[in-house]
């Protein structure tokens, strides 16, 4: 009868048990007791290990990984310059693709008279050594300046201090494709249904991307108070606007429209406009921080209650308190309500009469505006205070908060010669 036996499983002997190995030898233990305590490796190669301890030794300072393999000694020149390489471009912002960083390890290894390494396997294998991975860059937070954006702060800071803390206004528009569904869902397995959805990969469909678009302008202040909405839209009179008449003041939001549904000086002007009537009823004078977008610098109005400052280029990413997490949890309320309503239909039909195209086709513009008003009621006031927090504008008035008191309350008239 013939004998089973387990196959024993293999385990790696990595760089850091190497280097653990030759450590404990130094300090004089003798490879018997070291071997005891690594039952994977046996002691003939404890003793090849300590043997050749000066190839393994250079890469405890090289490779942060070391639960990898040791690497040949060729390839520690190629590494030191191709992590340098990436370090360097991380640190200026340069994305780097493979074909780039096999490129400069190639030109490494034709330098140095190695043969080519620079393969998709070598590729691997260095970036796990290098602990590294693909990331997807967010934002343009490294175009930001910090020592333009401080020199901003210095030389306006007097200028920012005439106002209250609750007179000091940021606004920033953003694209709202408000018919986007997801591009990502889950799928479970049906003990009903004799296909595997892994192996069924023709029903993994969804629908047209739906790539209408609408502008929003959102505007809140240092203390957390929010300002009514602006929509901007490609239609004036939409079909969906007949159950309110077409009266643009029954919208919960502020309502204009172009053909490109985007932002122009035009109606900015009136925004600002509209809104300095309201301030100068009340006597107040607002500081609005804004971006250089030629679309608001041509608002010019020396009379008016409401001054526009703007902020040094390419620092909009950190400084501009709209795009520091407030537009973000906007649109996170909106597409959760945009999808509660796809939901709510399919709970009240079976699947015989759901129909996604069909519910997106009755989703109105009417009804997109009223789902964006209720996600921007709902962002709760101390969101807004700690986005103010990560921009260096409030350092402004956390320095001078116990020093400065001087009477804010006063119109145009005592200030404007």
């Amino acid at each position: 009868m013939r004998r089973s036996s387990s196959k024993r499983k293999q385990q790696r002997t990595t760089l850091e048990d190497k280097l653990t190995i030759i450590k404990r030898f130094d300090d004089g233990e003798p490879i018997s007791s070291i071997h005891l305590d690594f039952d994977h490796i046996s002691y003939q190669s404890v003793y090849r290990i300590i043997e050749n301890a000066e190839r393994y030794e250079p890469f405890s300072s090289v490779v942060p990984n070391q639960k990898m393999k040791y690497t040949p000694t060729k390839v520690l020149p190629i590494d030191k310059e191709v992590s340098q390489f990436i370090m360097k471009a991380n640190d200026i912002g340069l994305p780097l693709s493979k074909k780039i960083i096999q490129w400069k390890a190639k030109k490494e290894a034709d330098e140095i008279g190695v043969p080519s390494c620079a393969s998709n396997g070598w590729f691997e294998i260095m970036m796990h050594r290098h602990s590294g991975k693909r990331i997807k860059l967010t934002g343009e937070a490294k175009s930001l300046h910090d020592l333009k954006m401080k020199e901003w702060i210095i030389n306006n800071s007097d200028q920012i201090l005439l106002y209250k803390a609750d007179n000091v206004w940021n606004c920033d528009e953003t694209a709202l494709q408000w018919k986007r569904v997801n591009d990502h869902t889950y799928k479970i397995k049906c003990v009903n249904r004799q296909n595997d959805f892994n192996d069924d990969k023709e029903n993994n469909y969804g629908v047209t991307r739906d790539k209408q678009r609408i502008t929003v302008l959102c505007c809140v202040s240092l203390t957390g108070q929010k300002k009514k909405l602006l929509v901007i839209g490609k239609s004036h009179k939409p079909r969906c606007f007949k159950s309110i008449s077409y009266d643009h003041d029954r919208l919960p939001v502020d309502y204009e429209a172009n053909d490109s549904a985007w932002m122009t000086s035009k109606i900015f002007d009136r925004w600002i406009e509209k809104w300095n009537t309201d301030v100068a009823q009340k006597n107040q004078r607002i500081l609005l921080i804004a971006d250089n977008f030629s679309g608001h610098s041509s608002y010019t109005a020396r009379a008016s209650n409401i001054e526009i400052l703007f902020l040094p280029p390419n620092t909009t990413s950190l400084s501009q308190t709209l795009d520091a997490g407030i537009i973000k949890a906007f649109k996170d309320g909106y597409f959760g309500s945009f999808h509660s309503n796809l939901v709510r239909n399919l709970d009240a039909l079976n699947d015989e009469e759901f129909s996604l195209k069909v519910a997106l086709k009755q989703y109105s513009l009417l009804d997109a505006i009223n789902d964006a008003h209720k996600s921007w009621e709902n962002l709760q006031e101390s969101t807004i205070v700690n986005c103010w927090k990560r921009t260096r504008i409030t350092e402004v008035f956390d320095i001078v908060q116990e020093e400065v008191d001087i009477d804010h309350s006063y119109s145009n008239k005592n200030v404007l010669q």
